[in-house]
């Protein structure tokens, strides 16, 4: 079943970045993070003797309205009733192809920014209104989707073409800016449709809300990206806090099972980059279950995780795991787990067998078996990285 819910609301400032060049914005910079649910084209409907013949069929709210106001070539004060006009109805800005270089009203653009009503000036002679009403309708559709997000994080996540992730990206969120932190939180239930919307809500009125950052719903669980400019660095503690208060505002039962926190990352696959370190630190938060689990605690697995998966990994990877396994199930014997006990404590004799609640001589002979069977020792350090590469490969392959 597919939900289809809104997702992430298309903003004026999402039209602005995505025709960045195309147009200018010329009144009403503080309005820009206003929702865009569609858009109207005003033609000669406000012209003095039509007005009144189209004012009730014409524009919705939260449109964005295109208008090239040929109508007001001898009579530029039209475009600031205009204006007027188009607040009043709720619209959420206006972009004007001004081909006949009408001088745009100062009481116009006054008025505009004293309503945080935005603005613009197309700059391209190019710009057509279908492609924009296309561009923008598709958009809109993109992000009301669910089924949307799922799709295009899976892609992003396993892209590997620079300019195909660059798009994706910006498919996720236009507004998207070069610093990034990604946040993913699972439940013990997978999270439905109603309490995502209750948790989007939520976010709309807390510091988390923004037009450069994401909420989505994803494989079951929450995702936030959250990204910033080169002049204002992201404060991860804030935000894993902001967002830990926001669902336990949100009454989803069960509460996090796992949290999983990104690096802060640049450039261009940053948010890529973000959404995939903080998914594999969620699967080992959910493995430990000790609370949220940074990337940078995954220690060796940052550098197995991405090719755990391929024929060598999984060849090198059974080739020294398969005669111990074979002996645990054949004798009822607990060698593996004792080779991954060693390896979490530090390959220390003493600390493995407080932490096993066994005699360091029982870890000793059940090590001194693994040699036997893989012909690799534990006392040997070459050898011994050997089979903790072993079981790193096996940890990340758990994690996917």
């Amino acid at each position: 079943m597919i939900y289809k819910v809104m997702l992430m609301l298309y903003t004026i400032s999402d039209f602005s970045r995505e025709y960045e060049g195309s147009v200018r914005l010329i009144a009403g910079s503080d309005g820009v993070s206003r929702a865009v649910s569609g858009v109207g084209i005003l033609d000669y409907e406000l012209m003095p003797g039509l007005k009144n013949k189209y004012q009730r069929v014409n524009f919705s709210s939260d449109e964005i309205i295109l208008s090239t106001f040929l109508y007001a070539k001898d009579d530029p004060y039209l475009i600031t009733e205009a204006v007027k006009y188009l607040v009043a109805k709720g619209t959420s800005g206006l972009i004007i192809k001004n081909v006949l270089h009408i001088p745009i009203p100062d009481q116009a653009i006054r008025y505009a920014n004293a309503r945080h009503y935005p603005v613009f000036l197309t700059t391209d002679d190019s710009l057509f209104f279908d492609s924009v009403i296309y561009e923008v309708k598709r958009h809109i559709e993109q992000l009301a989707s669910i089924d949307f997000a799922q799709r295009e994080i899976d892609a992003l996540r396993t892209d590997v073409s620079p300019e195909s992730i660059c798009r994706r990206i910006r498919s996720l969120n236009p507004s998207f800016l070069d610093e990034a932190v990604a946040l993913f939180a699972s439940f013990a239930e997978p999270l439905d449709p109603r309490a995502f919307l209750q948790i989007e809500r939520l976010c709309a009125k807390s510091t988390l809300a923004g037009c450069h950052n994401m909420l989505a719903p994803y494989d079951g669980g929450l995702l936030f990206v959250a990204t910033s400019d080169s002049e204002q660095t992201l404060d991860v503690e804030r935000i894993v806090q902001a967002l830990t208060e926001l669902i336990e505002a949100s009454g989803i039962d069960g509460g996090v099972e796992g949290l999983g926190i990104s690096d802060i990352l640049f450039g261009d696959e940053a948010v890529a980059q973000a959404i995939s370190q903080a998914i594999y630190a969620q699967r080992l938060s959910c493995q430990r279950a000790e609370g949220p689990v940074r990337y940078t605690q995954l220690g060796i697995l940052r550098t197995v995780m991405p090719f755990a998966e391929t024929p060598e990994m999984r060849s090198f990877s059974e080739a020294i795991l398969s005669p111990i396994r074979e002996h645990d199930s054949e004798h009822g014997s607990e060698l593996e787990s004792t080779l991954a006990a060693f390896i979490e404590n530090d390959r220390r004799i003493e600390r493995t067998a407080k932490q096993t609640g066994q005699h360091p001589n029982t870890i000793r002979y059940r090590l001194d078996k693994v040699t036997a069977l893989t012909g690799l020792s534990y006392k040997c350090a070459p050898e011994m990285e050997q089979l903790s590469l072993a079981y790193a490969i096996e940890r990340a392959r758990s994690l996917q």
